[in-house]
Formats: C-alpha cells, sequence, structure tokens
C-alpha cells in the first residue's frame, strides 16, 4: 500500500506524526520536507519529490529515495538502509558515506 501526504497541508508535528505510523511500504511526500524526514522510521521507503532539510534519515530506516537537494548531516547515525539523492547535499552526517550506485541499487530502485 501507498501512504500519500500533502506536507504543505500539516504543520511540522502533524507531518512528523504521521510519518511515524506504522506502515509496511511506501511514504509518498509530494513537495519539499522539513528537517528531520525518515527519524527513527522503520520498514518504509520514504520519496520525497522536492529537497529535504537537516538531519535527514537519522538513525533507522529502510530507504529515502530524493529528487532534491538535502540540507546538513545527511544520514546522521545512521545504523541501517540507503538514502538516494538525485541533487546535492550540504554534508553527511556522522558515520554516512558516500557510495557508488551498484547494480543490485539500479536494478532494484
Amino acid at each position: 500500500s501507498e501512504l500519500v501526504l500533502d506536507a504543505a497541508q500539516l504543520s511540522f508535528e502533524e507531518l512528523s506524526a504521521k510519518i511515524r505510523e506504522p506502515v509496511s511500504s511506501e511514504i509518498v511526500i509530494e513537495v519539499n520536507a522539513e528537517d528531520y524526514v525518515g527519524q527513527l522510521l522503520k520498514g518504509a521507503t520514504i520519496i520525497v519529490g522536492g529537497d529535504i532539510g537537516d538531519d535527514a534519515g537519522y538513525v533507522w530506516l529502510e530507504k529515502i529515495l530524493v529528487l532534491g537537494n538535502s540540507g546538513e548531516k545527511l544520514g546522521d547515525w545512521m545504523i541501517q538502509g540507503a538514502i538516494y539523492i538525485a541533487g546535492a547535499y550540504k554534508s553527511l552526517g556522522n558515520n554516512a558515506k558516500e557510495e557508488a550506485l551498484t547494480d543490485e541499487d539500479k536494478k532494484n530502485g
């Protein structure tokens, strides 16, 4: 199943609560997202149609796909998961590293 959120119509607190609700597949944010996208989220893929703010992908996540750019500390203290970003990032977080896409990434992307 897919959960589509119109982040422009939600406050930060409402969006934060919505993305922490248990889901089993995808969360789609069709516009820019604020800071802390995917923080402590397990078991879902987040697709962001625009840019993301700072500290995205903190600690636990499955996968974040970003069609835009990222703020600072991307993937800060990530334990598992992957972040794919089409644009640029300002800085990587602690223990996050940039890696080239593998053939498996491209196949499963």
